[in-house]
């Protein structure tokens, strides 16, 4: 995950993507990296598949702040 947060931080969003999805194939609903992965899609101009995405966090963490806020980001 570290290396994906680099990757998004230079702004070299595939790279941080295949890094966010590597991390998930270790840990598949973590919410976290479900949400990280979703920023990046939605900065890619995906946002149909951010929100999908964003949605399988939101399963897992219902509550988050982050997760809520970065739907609202996404949606509207």
């Amino acid at each position: 995950v570290s290396q994906a947060e680099k990757a998004y931080a230079d702004r070299k969003l595939d790279d941080a993507e295949n890094l966010y999805k590597r991390a998930l194939q270790e840990d598949a609903g973590n919410p976290f990296i479900l949400a990280n992965l979703a920023l990046v899609q939605s900065e890619q101009g995906r946002l149909d598949e951010a929100a999908a995405t964003l949605a399988k966090a939101l399963a897992a963490a219902p509550d988050d702040a982050y997760n809520l806020a970065l739907m609202g980001i996404i949606q509207y």
